[in-house]
C-alpha cells in the first residue's frame, strides 16, 4: 500500500517539476534571454556558453 502511495507522490512531483521547468524555460525564451537556435554570427558569436549558463540558472532555480 505504501509503495503505491509513494509512487503516486513521486510521479506527481516529477510532473510538477517538468511543468515548472518548461514554464521557466518558456518564459526565458519569450523574453529573449535564451535563444535555442545556436546559430550565433557576428558580434554574438561567443554567446552560446552564456545561453547555456542562463538555462542552467533557470533549471537550478
Amino acid at each position: 500500500m505504501a509503495i503505491r502511495t509513494w509512487g503516486k507522490l513521486l510521479l506527481t512531483a516529477l510532473g510538477v517539476s517538468v511543468l515548472a521547468g518548461a514554464g521557466q524555460l518558456g518564459l526565458a525564451y519569450g523574453l529573449g534571454i535564451v535563444r535555442l537556435t545556436g546559430s550565433f554570427t557576428g558580434s554574438t558569436v561567443n554567446q552560446w556558453p552564456a545561453q547555456l549558463t542562463w538555462v542552467g540558472w533557470f533549471a537550478a532555480n
